[in-house]
């Protein structure tokens, strides 16, 4: 333990850190991904899938756990090594001595880090706590909107928030960020774990563009599509499959019967 501890204390000991809850990350973000793509198969699947998980409740918590744990890892180990930088470069350097690329790479990962942090705080207040109904009720073109906020109906939390123009803008550039942030987080976890020799170079980044590329197309899917259903007109009867189990100043919908 006290190795680990003085491991850590150092400046590669906080990389590795980085790219050990970074890769906690890439895996959560891929299957949440996964998950949320049921929004394309109708509210009945999405909604089955989202009940399923919560009858896992120990499993959900526990990676929940890890998930925070890594968090506060990942955060922590980055806010020490840019206050570690900054000491180190109190002085500034004389003449054109940083790459210009990696220099922007970094300050990509620095405020594109706490852009996500925000977003983190914003989606689980949207679409886990379910507080953000009087911001969406401002502009929303989801006819459903009127009802607020339904737990356990997550299809039409999901209509609520994707058919609000401000609540879709700050999911796109969310997304945006966040591809950007694993593209260049996977390449560095890459480099720091000695992966990156001269003869696999060009394949690892391949990797990492790829999963950026698929995290962006694939999380940019169901915010685009919630907007263009709840343009389209769909109704809050067609989406409501009876899951709710607290209504959020909302009167209790009745289901659309099976046809």
């Amino acid at each position: 333990m006290n190795a680990v501890l003085t491991l850590y204390r150092t400046t590669i000991g906080k990389k590795v850190a980085m790219a050990i809850s970074g890769a906690v990350y890439v895996g959560w973000v891929l299957f949440h991904m996964l998950g949320n793509l049921n929004f394309h198969l109708g509210p009945q699947v999405l909604n089955d899938y989202a009940h399923k998980l919560q009858d896992l409740a120990p499993v959900v918590w526990g990676g929940r756990a890890l998930l925070l744990a890594a968090l506060v890892v990942h955060v922590y180990s980055a806010f020490s090594l840019i206050a570690h930088n900054q000491k180190a470069r109190r002085t500034g350097y004389q003449g054109p001595m940083r790459s210009q690329q990696t220099n922007a790479a970094a300050k990509s990962m620095r405020y594109g880090g706490v852009a996500l942090l925000l977003f983190i705080l914003w989606h689980i207040a949207d679409l886990t706590l379910g507080v953000l109904g009087p911001l969406h009720g401002l502009v929303n073109f989801y006819e459903g909107a009127e009802h607020g906020f339904i737990r356990g109906e997550v299809y039409h939390d999901m209509l609520l928030s994707f058919g609000s123009p401000i609540s879709l803008a700050i999911y796109v550039g969310a997304v945006a960020a966040l591809s950007l942030h694993l593209f260049h987080g996977v390449w560095s976890a890459v480099q720091t774990l000695g992966f990156d020799q001269a003869s696999t170079a060009t394949l690892w980044r391949s990797i990492a563009a790829f999963i950026a590329g698929l995290v962006l197309v694939g999380n940019l899917s169901f915010p685009l599509a919630g907007f263009a259903y709840a343009l389209s007109g769909v109704q809050s009867q067609d989406v409501i499959t009876g899951h709710g189990v607290k209504y959020y100043n909302a009167r209790p919908i009745a289901p659309s019967s099976p046809s």
